[in-house]
């Protein structure tokens, strides 16, 4: 690999890394939000900061498969984990209407 592919490919590297952690704080900031809406009882908005954190993990993985892909040289066979995690999920959620 020449030296001007190598750069090429540590500064794309640096922007998929710097817009990872982006969204990563967007995903910590809706969960506090999340957290926050639920203890003031603000189930409405627990509901958008919920699906913002839930886009923000499918924005993360979308990122991650295609470094994946493009490392491996094209598309192919990929493993992704996935985890769901929700702060402060209250246990009596389900008995609490969005009227």
């Amino acid at each position: 690999m020449r030296l001007q592919e190598r750069r090429e490919e540590r500064r794309e590297e640096k922007l998929g890394d710097g817009i990872f952690d982006g969204i990563k704080q967007l995903q910590d900031k809706a969960l506090d939000l999340l957290g926050k809406m639920e203890a003031d009882g603000d189930y409405r908005g627990a509901v958008l900061a919920a699906r913002e954190a839930r886009e923000c993990l499918l924005s993360a993985n979308e990122l991650l498969a295609r470094a994946e892909a493009l490392k491996s040289g094209g598309p192919g066979e990929m493993i992704v984990k996935v985890v769901h995690v929700v702060a402060g999920a209250n246990e009596n959620a389900n008995d609490h209407r969005l009227g």
